[in-house]
C-alpha cells in the first residue's frame, strides 16, 4: 500500500462560520466542497485541511501547518486579523497557535533550516 497524501479534519458545529474563518486564514475560499458538511482547502505541496460539520467533538481537533518564511506569515496573520499566541522559539522550529471559532487548535511551525 502506498499512501499518496494525507488530511487533517477539524469538526465544527457551524460550517458557515467556519468556512469564513479558514477563506481568511488561507486567503481564498475552499479548494473542494464535496458534501454539504464539508468544505476542504488543499496545500500546495500536498494534503489539506478538511472543515466537518459535526456538533460532536466539535472544537476538539487540532491541526499543524507548517510555513515558510514564519515573520512574513505572522506579518499576514496580523494583516488578515487573525490573532495568535506567543511565537516560541524551540530547538528545531519556531511555532504559535491560534483557535478556530469553534475552538480547534492550529499550530503554525517553521521548522528551522538544518534540523
Amino acid at each position: 500500500m502506498a499512501i499518496a497524501t494525507a488530511l487533517s479534519s477539524v469538526a465544527v458545529s457551524n460550517l458557515a462560520e467556519a468556512k469564513t474563518f479558514y477563506s481568511n486564514l488561507f486567503g481564498r475560499g475552499p479548494d473542494q466542497e464535496p458534501m454539504p458538511t464539508l468544505a476542504q482547502w488543499d496545500i500546495e505541496n500536498g494534503g489539506g485541511v478538511q472543515v466537518v460539520a459535526q456538533s460532536k467533538g466539535s472544537g476538539s481537533s487540532m491541526v499543524t501547518l507548517l510555513v515558510t518564511d514564519f515573520d512574513g506569515f505572522m506579518q499576514e496573520l496580523e494583516a488578515k486579523g487573525v490573532e495568535h499566541g506567543e511565537v516560541i522559539d524551540g530547538v528545531i522550529s519556531r511555532v504559535t497557535q491560534t483557535r478556530d471559532p469553534a475552538g480547534n487548535v492550529i499550530t503554525f511551525a517553521e521548522v528551522t533550516p538544518g534540523s
